[in-house]
């Protein structure tokens, strides 16, 4: 961390951004030509997971409780460790130790898993077009990482429970749909 960095130009992980405003001013046709929008807004945003992580002290939104108990679990399921998480003993009961590759591998599959309960939840089914396709693509990108950290196939579904455990409470839906998922 360099304390004299500049904030529009610094990489050393000194600045989160946890609230973002999006100024929509033009309008971009095919070609790639701009004109001036009739209405022009602002878009303001701030993510659960970014606003959580702030509040919880934690410096990433997998070490918030909204994903570490997923987290957790796709570790505990592929016998790899994430290197960001303190382990007293990081190569207990046989435990591959993590690093930054893997831990991509693992936040990939996190995040893919309660991405693709959510979805089924809202009934939507892996197919060819639309979000169909587009949940299709998160589920291969979740068993290739899956792959990649050797677990077998299928694992995903195993993942439903401590999404369904953490979020159905205010998601009841989850609940309800929970053997579709």
């Amino acid at each position: 961390e360099d304390p004299d960095c500049g904030i529009d130009t610094c990489e050393c992980d000194r600045w989160v951004e946890i609230w973002n405003l999006v100024f929509t001013e033009l309008y971009q046709d095919e070609e790639g030509n701009q004109s001036p929008l009739e209405s022009k807004n602002v878009d303001t945003g701030m993510g659960l997971e970014r606003i959580t992580m702030v509040c919880q002290g934690v410096a990433s939104t997998f070490e918030t409780d909204l994903l570490k108990p997923i987290l957790d679990k796709v570790s505990e399921m592929s016998g790899v460790l994430y290197s960001k998480t303190p382990h007293p003993n990081p190569l207990q009961q046989g435990a591959r130790e993590g690093n930054e590759k893997t831990d991509v591998s693992l936040r990939i599959i996190t995040d893919h898993a309660r991405c693709v309960s959510f979805l089924i939840s809202d009934g939507v089914i892996p197919g060819n077009e639309g979000r169909s396709y587009v949940l299709r693509m998160i589920l291969r990108r979740a068993l290739r990482h899956g792959k990649i950290l050797g677990m077998d196939l299928p694992f995903l579904y195993k993942l439903v429970d401590v999404v369904v455990e953490h979020y159905g409470e205010a998601y009841p839906d989850l609940v309800k749909n929970k053997q579709k998922i």
